[in-house]
């Protein structure tokens, strides 16, 4: 397999040197056309209401007000038109009403639900990073509704009293380690943010969800690789409530930790869970082959 990955990127390369940089360009560009389509068609709905700029338009009822930060900013909007997560998030959030965002870093998917839901709701957002919690409380502050209970909660999620990890000032929070801190503190550097080593305190998922009195029907968990360790101490509670799941997976991450991301799938595949869009698990497990970040939005079987 790695001989495979090797010799493959060996040849996009050389294709890649062959071939002039314009030519790059211009695909990339063609690439992108649908994501120009929807910043234009943003645009115009937000000049047809005469709404405000600080705010983009992901249809014509479905509307986020932006954060002021300038970095979280271009992030929302840069999840905002690369519509595939967002869409399938929302096709598995159907008929929830109470959601945990477990690294929910500025917010966005806590803001995406809140905007999305007319009937009342809980929304319960984990986000252990100082920095993003400041973002996370400005979005929510701007887009907090009459009808929804919206709770940012700033512990870790797990089972020990206290979690060190690494910022990068704002979106991107790494457990220590060579590979992480490295790469966090180019992340910050290229920010012109501050890099820090922070230690913040833990609690389990289920305690905090207790604490805070939500029965969560729906889960987002991106946590930068600690999804295992999550996911391991929560087994008998996942069976139990059987939320469904918005997960991101970490592959590199979970290896340099030295355990095996393809025992984190076979976990929830053992409990009931399954893929919303009737995807085998042995896609799954491949993906957790390569390096490569990839999300799952899973349902527990009836």
């Amino acid at each position: 397999m790695l001989q495979q990955s090797i010799f493959g990127h060996g040849v996009r390369s050389l294709v890649k040197a062959s071939l002039p940089s314009s030519l790059f360009r211009k695909a990339r560009f063609l690439k992108r056309l649908s994501i120009y389509y929807r910043m234009e068609t943003s645009d115009l709905i937000q000049r047809d209401m005469n709404a405000g700029v600080d705010c983009i338009f992901l249809n014509r009822s479905l509307r986020l007000r932006l954060p002021d930060d300038a970095l979280a900013h271009n992030v929302f909007r840069s999840m905002a038109f690369e519509a595939e997560e967002w869409r399938s998030f929302l096709k598995l959030a159907s008929g929830c009403r109470a959601f945990v965002d477990i690294g929910a870093s500025g917010g966005f998917f806590s803001a995406l639900f809140a905007a999305s839901r007319p009937e009342a709701v809980q929304i319960l957002s984990i986000e252990p990073d100082p920095p993003s919690r400041i973002v996370l409380a400005n979005v929510r502050d701007r887009n907090m509704r009459a009808n929804t209970e919206w709770i940012i909660d700033g512990r870790a999620v797990g089972s020990a009293e206290k979690a060190e990890f690494v910022s990068s000032g704002y979106g991107v929070a790494r457990s220590l380690s060579p590979a992480g801190d490295a790469g966090t503190q180019r992340t910050a550097a290229r920010n012109g943010r501050p890099f820090a080593r922070i230690e913040v305190e833990c609690a389990t998922l289920q305690s905090i969800c207790r604490e805070h009195g939500v029965v969560p029907d729906l889960l987002k968990i991106d946590i930068e690789g600690m999804e295992w360790d999550l996911v391991r101490a929560s087994l008998d509670w996942l069976a139990q409530r059987r939320p469904r799941m918005h997960l991101e997976v970490h592959p590199a991450f979970i290896r340099r930790q030295h355990r095996d991301p393809h025992v984190l799938l076979k976990n929830l595949e053992q409990i009931g869970y399954r893929s919303h869009d009737g995807a085998a698990w042995a896609s799954a497990f491949k993906r957790a082959n390569g390096d490569a970040n990839f999300h799952l939005d899973l349902v527990a079987k009836v």
